[in-house]
């Protein structure tokens, strides 16, 4: 849904037919009407971990099929890669 900073694509590509599923990534208005802006807690505006099933599976699913990363050590600026570009990162 986010862009990447550099190559301006989407990280994930959603289906416009999944307006439910945009809504409640925060990518849009629910398809409910009277819906507002969907699982957000009105005092904050941050998002409710409550009845965010579509979220929560996708998020199960891409670490089923890539597993968990861990943190690289900061070593300086990061610089691309000209071989796979845009879409590896290499510390120097």
């Amino acid at each position: 849904l986010k862009q990447h900073p550099i190559s301006g694509k989407p990280g994930v590509l959603v289906d416009p037919k999944c307006p439910g599923f945009i809504a409640e990534c925060g990518g849009g208005r629910s398809p409910i009407e009277g819906g507002g802006i969907w699982m957000r807690d009105k005092n904050t505006l941050k998002p409710i971990s409550k009845n965010n099933h579509a979220c929560t599976a996708l998020i199960f699913y891409l670490v089923n099929k890539f597993g968990y990363t861990g943190l690289a050590p900061r070593r300086g600026p990061m610089k691309l890669s000209r071989k796979l570009m845009p879409r590896t990162f290499v510390r120097t």
